[in-house]
């Protein structure tokens, strides 16, 4: 397998989020109009493409750069795109999987014209979907108090303690985390405080992410404990110098008893 196309078949390896921010630096829209060769076409084949793997974060109100799903919103960022996708620096997305016939598709239609398609088969809206990935969690721990990243500041980061509520004495299989603000949560780092003061990891949540995070073992949650996490916020151009307030809320699957 050659550079170009292996870190591909290992998965995408950090938040689409990451490919928004490369798109956005290397090109911008405008590109002189190109002769029209490719036998893909945005309406028929990429538009599907983008909604299953980017539609989560690359739509407006996502926690991506720009959306990807409308043919004016994705056709400017074609080269972009191609340019990224053959740089052989490594790449560090991790939600996503693209086959190579998929890889293809995306390198094909940028280089070729990145044509929209048959109007008669142009998609709907898309609206952004910001709701638990697994379904509704057994226990939801909102944010005690809201956060609020300042105009003047582009990211930061903030460590919030919940209590454990309907959660202690119950034994949790997965974790996960409901943006309040999407465009500016980008990742959470969550962790039980246990009554003696030490921590034990529970997740790593990143943004885009289609469900809750499965733990390796189920961690039982003492009454007297804490639910912790970091959250790491971060704007894109587009909220440039505007006060942004989140309140995220934590999700906790109990492990199912033995036997069902």
């Amino acid at each position: 397998m050659t550079p170009r196309t292996s870190w591909f078949s290992r998965g995408l390896a950090a938040s689409a989020v990451a490919l928004g921010v490369a798109l956005m630096l290397s090109s911008a829209p405008g590109e002189a109009h190109k002769a029209i060769t490719s036998k893909y076409r945005y309406n028929e084949d990429l538009f599907p493409l983008f909604k299953e793997h980017c539609g989560r974060c690359h739509v407006d109100g996502g926690v991506a750069p720009m959306s990807l799903m409308s043919y004016d919103d994705a056709a400017p960022w074609g080269e972009s795109m191609r340019l990224e996708l053959l740089s052989e620096e490594p790449k560090p997305w991790h939600n996503y999987r693209l086959t190579p016939r998929e890889l293809d598709t995306i390198l094909v239609w940028a280089t070729g014209g990145s044509p929209r398609g048959d109007a008669a088969h142009n998609p709907p809206p898309m609206a952004l979907v910001n709701d638990w990935g697994s379904g509704s969690p057994d226990v939801a721990l909102p944010m005690p108090a809201p956060f609020t990243l300042p105009g003047a500041s582009n990211s930061a980061g903030h460590d919030v303690e919940f209590a454990v509520g309907g959660a202690a004495g119950k034994a949790i299989a997965a974790v996960d985390l409901l943006p309040g603000t999407p465009p500016i949560v980008r990742t959470a780092t969550l962790a039980v405080k246990l009554p003696d003061g030490s921590t034990r990891p529970l997740a790593e949540w990143v943004a885009g992410q289609p469900h809750a995070v499965t733990l390796a073992t189920p961690v039982t949650i003492p009454a007297n404990a804490r639910v912790v996490a970091h959250i790491e916020y971060r704007r894109t151009w587009q909220y440039e110098g505007k006060d942004m307030t989140d309140s995220s809320t934590v999700g906790l699957y109990f492990a199912k008893p033995s036997g069902r």
